[in-house]
């Protein structure tokens, strides 16, 4: 009996420890969603990051870089933004960032062909990938969409 608590308390002793802040000084990234995984011509692509960051000093820089999968030499390119400075810093912040991106002429967003984009006349698939980096210059880890169906 008493082997059997000492090992149920070793257990919930190593169980506690083991329980992760949601909070840290490096910003935390996830993905949550996108609008849609398949995108033509004068279409928005949005997609939706939820972030944590322990002194919510947020207000640098989030990159969004896009990668072809497909091998027909399209561009991969990487965009940066400045994070508005009306964010507010307070401690633990947590929030959703909406990234829009646009395929076409005269974005208004993010565009998702670049101007030397190889595959100009062919479909293409591409993976979006994500970071940020706050005012401390700590930076997240980089997350990832899922492939995302570029109709040409």
């Amino acid at each position: 009996m008493r082997t059997k608590l000492a090992i149920a308390f070793i257990l919930l002793i190593g169980s506690l420890g083991c329980g992760k802040d949601q909070f840290n000084t490096r910003p935390n990234l996830t993905f949550k969603s996108v609008n849609t995984t398949s995108i033509t011509r004068n279409n928005f692509l949005t997609f939706e990051l939820g972030f944590t960051d322990a002194e919510g000093d947020i207000q640098d820089t989030l990159w969004v870089n896009r990668r072809s999968v497909t091998n027909c030499n399209s561009t991969n390119f990487t965009e940066f933004y400045i994070i508005p400075a009306g964010v507010i810093a307070t401690n633990n912040l947590k929030g959703v960032i909406e990234v829009c991106t646009f395929y076409g002429s005269n974005p208004p967003c993010i565009p998702i062909a670049g101007p030397r984009d190889n595959c100009a006349n062919r479909n293409d698939t591409a993976v979006f990938r994500f970071w940020m980096r706050d005012r401390a210059g700590n930076r997240s880890d980089t997350i990832s969409s899922p492939p995302i169906a570029i109709i040409r």
